[in-house]
């Protein structure tokens, strides 16, 4: 039968379970709210917007979880 997607190497095999999640607006409202509770679900984030400053402060919010700024 067919295959979809790379099959990895063998000796590369990982753990894909992570569940990771990109929230846009993310430095303020409803996009840091949601950004917040998907790091707290345990998804690993990536919020972007605008505000770097913001941004970062999400990312200080979430302290302990797996979230980057990405500054659009």
């Amino acid at each position: 039968g067919l295959k979809s997607g790379p099959q990895c190497p063998p000796d590369r095999e990982e753990d894909m379970s992570q569940r990771i999640a990109i929230v846009t607006g993310a430095g303020s409202g409803i996009g840091r709210a949601s950004a917040l509770g998907l790091a707290k679900a345990g998804y690993a984030v990536a919020v972007a917007g605008r505000r770097k400053d913001e941004l970062e402060k999400t990312v200080a919010m979430a302290a302990g979880a797996t979230v980057i700024a990405v500054p659009t």
